[in-house]
């Protein structure tokens, strides 16, 4: 009789199985089928997120590298007194006389030039200071006029009116 009654329940269950769900509601095919569909979404996000991990860190690694080369190189120049990193060199701004276009406390970059040549009135220059007031002094002025060997330099604050 308990075989009967587990045969009747299995041809029950495998009838409503082959009838097509209820209106508003998934049979278990397409129960199936949604789960699969969010497996899969599951497994490709977790890919993409370990790329980018993988991609983020790699490139996380080159700046740092970068930073500490760079950092390294600027320390060592430093202790040698060689203030030049790659022909380029970093300046504050200590007096007015390039307001307002170079400001107390600015940081400005140069760069190393090789000869008068390279360089044209309105320059702006940083350069050491051999005599007057500036002798021994590290300065940035305009280029005024280049006489041969000679270039004659000012602060731009006095021009301004």
């Amino acid at each position: 009789m308990e075989s009967e009654k587990k045969d009747v329940l299995q041809q029950n269950s495998s009838e409503e199985s082959k009838q097509p769900a209820a209106e508003g509601t998934f049979s278990d095919a397409a129960w199936k089928d949604a789960s699969e569909k969010k497996k899969n979404k599951v497994k490709s996000g977790k890919k993409r997120s370990k790329i980018k991990k993988i991609v983020g860190g790699f490139f996380t690694a080159i700046v740092v590298v970068t930073l500490v080369f760079f950092l390294v190189v600027l320390v060592i120049n430093k202790a040698t007194n060689k203030p030049y990193v790659f022909g380029y060199a970093t300046y504050t701004i200590v007096s007015g006389s390039m307001e307002p276009k170079l400001e107390i406390g600015d940081v400005i970059l140069v760069k190393k030039v090789n000869s008068l040549d390279d360089l044209k009135v309105g320059d702006i220059i940083t350069y050491h200071g051999r005599q007057g007031d500036l002798a021994g002094k590290t300065v940035t002025h305009q280029i005024l006029r280049i006489e041969g060997d000679k270039i004659v330099t000012r602060g731009i604050a006095k021009w301004v009116t």
